[in-house]
């Protein structure tokens, strides 16, 4: 953040320590003589609980969000301000994620892993404009803080927590904001790099990754499927159907010892069986802590 540089309206960084267990404090505060920072504490872990306790202390026109595993380009924030400028009629501002990759990527994650979903990495022809509001991801955004002081906060049912949370943290957000009538705008020239971690490649982590985004696209569309399927105890029959052939196929093609397509059908089987899992919670009333 010290080479990134300072748009005309100032900037003051709001750090949030969620629980760390390590030096985070004493890092975040070596850098108070170089940034104007203000350090929260919040000691409940989840990032939306992180998020709103940040909110509190906002003062600004415009909060930026980002997440502590990117790196800026030095004009990220001018570019931000300028399409802010620019766009006046639109309330949430996004810009581009690109990948910073640890090393080749392997063969299965090239064939079978959709990595803006996995990886949030923005899709490199989207254009500048309107945008659908499940394509603004929280390591690159700007909302209006308008939206803040009308009472709109983060659920903190959804998003990075312990255990298997719910992903769509903050596409939940400004899919909510869409539904009250504000507009979503993808700025390019806003750039921000993802650092991916070479762990993060491993078949455990990515099968852990589709599960999360089951349980998402449950939260998000559940309602729908309800309403057009035959259910069984909150689930449509036609998912469990295909979690269980995807699972038959991971086996069968393990037995074959075809890890690629093995792979292929766990990650699959992975995202019905996290929609299965928080349908039943859902169901029961129950949440991830």
């Amino acid at each position: 953040m010290t080479r990134v540089m300072v748009p005309m309206g100032g900037l003051e960084i709001i750090a949030v320590d969620n629980a760390s267990t390590d030096q985070t404090a004493e890092v975040m505060a070596a850098y108070s003589d170089r940034l104007d920072i203000k350090i929260i504490s919040a000691p409940e872990r989840g990032k939306n609980r992180a998020l709103n306790r940040g909110l509190a202390h906002i003062t600004g026109e415009v909060v930026v969000l980002t997440d502590d595993d990117i790196i800026p380009n030095t004009d990220w924030l001018l570019q931000m301000e300028r399409c802010l400028i620019a766009n006046p009629e639109f309330a949430i501002i996004g810009g581009r994620i690109k990948p910073n990759w640890p090393s080749d990527l392997p063969e299965y994650v090239k064939r079978y892993v959709p990595l803006s979903m996995v990886f949030a990495i923005t899709e490199e022809q989207q254009p500048d404009g309107p945008s659908d509001p499940q394509k603004i991801w929280g390591a690159n955004m700007a909302v209006r803080s308008e939206v803040f002081d009308k009472g709109f906060r983060f659920d903190e049912t959804v998003g990075p927590a312990s255990g298997n949370y719910i992903m769509g943290s903050e596409t939940e957000f400004t899919a909510r904001l869409a539904y009250e009538g504000y507009s979503c705008y993808f700025c390019n020239a806003s750039v921000v790099e993802h650092i991916i971690r070479s762990n993060q490649f491993s078949k455990s982590w990515l099968w852990g990754r589709s599960l999360r985004s089951g349980k998402s696209y449950c939260r998000n569309n559940i309602v729908d499927h309800r309403q057009q399927f035959r259910v069984f105890f909150g689930v449509p029959v036609w998912i469990v159907r295909r979690c269980i052939t995807c699972y038959l196929k991971y086996i069968y093609y393990s037995f074959l010892d075809k890890e690629d397509l093995a792979f292929a059908e766990r990650f699959s089987a992975s995202r019905w069986h996290g929609y299965i899992l928080q349908a039943l919670q859902d169901k029961l009333g129950r949440t991830d802590d």
